[in-house]
């Protein structure tokens, strides 16, 4: 929801990345941080910070798997918002290679008629 916050982006970065020093001090808060850097690359994303969204997106990888496991229906938008982020840098190959995978996963788990989005 914070990275969505009406369009203002230099505000919600700003309180994720807040949420992100605080919830790193926090023991076994491994789930808040990883969905944290998930919607602070979303939002470096949309900011056109392509290096720094893949820096936050790689860190909230390492904690979806970490806690999650590899296989967990959460990795498949994952997939989805890397992709996106690949193909927004012109890295058109591994965007689809990700965005392929997230649809793949997404109808193993949902059926073909669900929204990945």
């Amino acid at each position: 929801v914070l990275e969505l916050h009406a369009g203002d982006v230099q505000a919600a970065e700003r309180w994720l990345r807040q949420g992100l020093a605080e919830a790193e001090a926090v023991p076994g808060a491994e789930p808040l941080q990883a969905q944290l850097y998930e919607a602070l690359g979303n939002t470096l994303r949309r900011s056109a910070r392509g290096a720094e969204a893949r820096q936050a997106l790689a860190q909230a990888e390492v904690r979806w798997r970490a806690h999650l496991g590899p296989e967990h229906p959460y990795l498949a938008r994952h997939a989805f918002n890397v992709g996106l982020l690949l193909a927004e840098l012109g890295e058109l190959e591994a965007a689809s290679e990700r965005l392929e995978h997230a649809r793949a996963r997404w109808v193993a788990l949902y059926g073909a008629s669900a929204s990945l989005v």
